[in-house]
């Protein structure tokens, strides 16, 4: 019976490597015929303008830039220029500029600042974005950003990036500077003996840095993301800044959207 059930696990552990490697080389194989067809091609696409120009044109710098901020790259073209990676990050670019009206934002150097002093980033040895996003209804700020995490295993030292959501919301009355992330178990645990967070969350841990005396307005925010699961959370120069740890995927993103949208209902 015993042999049995190894027997099964190994055919089950086999069946799904096999899977695994198949849908890879699927994967690879569309690559290819994708960089087939877009080598016959010399156009080229600037991912964040959506601005199409010959190979010729780019090396130059003489193109015509789209008059229309919020011009998004057809279907057709994003199959055939871009990349799986590249495509899903251009989906959500269309969906920023396309369905909720976002234009491209030259950041500004306020807002560096609270990227560099901000505890969210500082966990991570690097990180780099190359553009934002600014809505034209309400103030957030959108950046597509990369973070490097930094590993020690066995005397050896490991990175690994994510791509990733960062949010910028500025607020209207002084916050003070809280950061929050997901409590641990043990924290959780404590929480049912005694609780002193100064921002109280079933979800979040809350680390205090500088008090306000604005609480009862915080908490009214932190309610409305204390339902979303996976967050870095930071109340910071009057602004309030929301960083998702899963990569960034298209249905994440709207998720993280329609949240931040949702602080001004």
């Amino acid at each position: 019976m015993e042999e049995i059930i190894i027997f099964i696990m190994f055919m089950t552990l086999l069946a799904w490597v096999l899977l695994r490697k198949t849908d890879e080389d699927k994967e690879n194989e569309e690559e290819e015929k994708r960089l087939e067809k877009s080598m016959e091609d010399e156009h080229i696409y600037n991912p964040i303008t959506g601005t199409k120009m010959t190979l010729e044109q780019a090396e130059s710098g003489h193109f015509i830039q789209h008059d229309n901020e919020f011009y998004t790259i057809p279907d057709k073209d994003l199959h055939k220029y871009f990349s799986i990676k590249e495509k899903e990050l251009a989906y959500i670019l269309n969906y920023l500029k396309g369905e909720r009206g976002y234009s491209f934002n030259t950041f500004e150097k306020q807002e560096l600042h609270v990227l560099n002093s901000c505890q969210t980033l500082s966990s991570y040895k690097r990180w780099n974005f190359k553009y934002a996003f600014s809505s034209t209804k309400h103030p957030i700020t959108i950046i597509p950003i990369e973070v490097v995490k930094e590993y020690f295993s066995k005397r050896r030292v490991y990175e690994e990036s994510f791509s990733q959501i960062f949010i910028i919301i500025q607020l209207k009355f002084e916050t003070g500077h809280y950061y929050l992330r997901e409590k641990t178990t043990a924290e959780k645990l404590s929480d049912l003996i005694r609780t002193d967070d100064e921002l109280k969350s079933k979800r979040y841990e809350c680390f205090t840095i500088q008090k306000s005396e604005n609480t009862i307005l915080l908490m009214n925010i932190l309610k409305k993301i204390d339902t979303y699961s996976g967050l870095e959370i930071e109340f910071i120069d009057n602004k309030l800044l929301l960083k998702s740890d899963k990569n960034m995927t298209f249905d994440e993103t709207i998720k993280l959207i329609e949240l931040s949208e949702k602080i001004f209902i």
